[in-house]
């Protein structure tokens, strides 16, 4: 599909939101060089990669949650903040 219509998906910055962010945040972790980077929203920590962590440095990543979400909590979003923080240093 890619072929036909020209499409480079490594260009791509995939959205997602709530589990759609965590695959997303998943994809990014054990499939760097999938996408361009990513925009979540409401995502939390989907999984911690095998040491050596991926170099995300040259990613774009945007976590965007809520303080009062019931379900991810501020924690989970700096978890996964200091995840991607990680990831960048390499």
């Amino acid at each position: 599909c890619s072929l036909h219509y020209n499409y480079d998906l490594k260009q791509t910055i995939v959205v997602g939101f709530s589990n759609g962010a965590n695959i997303a945040g998943s994809i990014l972790l054990l499939r760097k060089d999938i996408f361009q980077g990513a925009i979540l929203f409401r995502a939390m920590v989907p999984l911690i990669p095998d040491d050596p962590l991926p170099n995300l440095s040259s990613k774009k990543i945007l976590l965007s949650a809520g303080l009062n979400d019931p379900i991810v909590s501020r924690t989970e979003t700096e978890n996964l903040y200091n995840l991607f923080q990680k990831t960048m240093q390499i």
